[in-house]
């Protein structure tokens, strides 16, 4: 769906890949705070062990609460957490609100 927006992706399925990625060219990541093999906390300790300063995206399938308390722990880990929502996501409702993102703005609306 997010390449359908005219965006760039590239797909980890587990923290380790985000471990021996270079992440500093993204202009934003967009989190599954589930990945195969660890939940969002330890993959935001990932992020902020590599000093990604760029934008960071929450979306779980949790609850509000739950991921709230993760973006939290992202901000207070000095991340750029600027939004997160709840799955599931259909595709106008990502374009609205990956839309919000500044990072992506421009190359969304020009899509």
């Amino acid at each position: 769906m997010v390449r359908d927006l005219g965006l760039e992706v590239a797909t980890a399925m587990y923290a380790h890949a985000l471990r021996q990625s270079d992440l500093h060219h993204f202009r934003c990541i967009i989190l599954d705070l589930w990945l195969s093999d660890s939940y969002g906390e330890e993959s935001l300790k990932i992020l902020a062990g590599k000093s990604y300063r760029s934008a960071v995206i929450l979306i779980s399938g949790k609850s509000l609460a739950e991921i709230n308390q993760t973006a939290r722990l992202g901000l207070q880990a000095s991340l750029a957490v600027i939004r997160y929502r709840q799955k599931p996501l259909n595709k106008d409702g990502l374009t609205q609100f990956l839309g919000r993102v500044p990072a992506l703005r421009t190359i969304i609306q020009t899509n």
